[in-house]
């Protein structure tokens, strides 16, 4: 069954894409290695160091994610999602990075799913295998090489939830441009925005 017609029939929660209210990271400068990742080099000059463009981003998720329960930042690098925390209520966040041992990653995983917290900023992990359905917040702050990636680190905000209506997707690094122009994110399936049943 595709993602369209598990929303329809309601087993996913659909995604709306939001409007961004900050100054997107450049990544048009972003270089594909022979491996078909992008150079640490590359990623670091568009993610890292800007610490003024970070904060405005995680400003205006903040910000757009008040009335909301959970919110996963996705970040590119372990010093980016530094930067991220550093603009988050240090009380309410947690970073999980691939460096965290295993005791130290289950109970900050914990902490978020019980909603002790709300924030947890993930780099390079959680883009599969975590199940935390109240998450109703995908915050995209670093480039995907592949479009299954990105619907990947989308699913994770599509679990079903009794409080939860929709999943907020804020995407700060052109992905949804780069990978799908047909402004589709599970592309042909589901279009950008809204997605509800009676839509195509």
């Amino acid at each position: 069954m595709s993602p369209k017609q598990l929303i329809y029939w309601g087993f996913l929660t659909p995604p709306t894409i939001g409007q961004i209210n900050a100054q997107n990271y450049d990544t048009s400068g972003l270089i594909l290695s022979n491996t078909g990742k992008y150079t640490s080099d590359s990623v670091n000059k568009a993610f890292v160091g800007h610490g003024r463009k970070t904060a405005g981003i995680v400003a205006d998720v903040v910000a757009q994610s008040q009335n909301r329960m959970g919110v996963m930042f996705f970040a590119a690098t372990l010093d980016h999602a530094r930067e991220i925390m550093a603009s988050l209520p240090p009380a309410h966040s947690v970073m999980i990075d691939g460096g965290l041992k295993k005791e130290d990653r289950a109970q900050k995983i914990q902490q978020f799913k019980d909603r002790e917290i709300k924030y947890i900023v993930s780099v390079e992990t959680l883009t599969t295998g975590f199940d935390a359905p109240h998450v109703d917040v995908i915050a995209v702050l670093r480039a995907t090489e592949s479009a299954s990636l990105y619907t990947q680190i989308i699913g994770r905000g599509l679990r079903l939830h009794d409080n939860k209506q929709d999943c907020l997707i804020l995407d700060y690094a052109n992905n949804i441009d780069r990978l799908f122009p047909d402004g589709d994110i599970f592309a042909p399936e589901i279009r950008a925005g809204f997605v509800g049943k009676g839509e195509g």
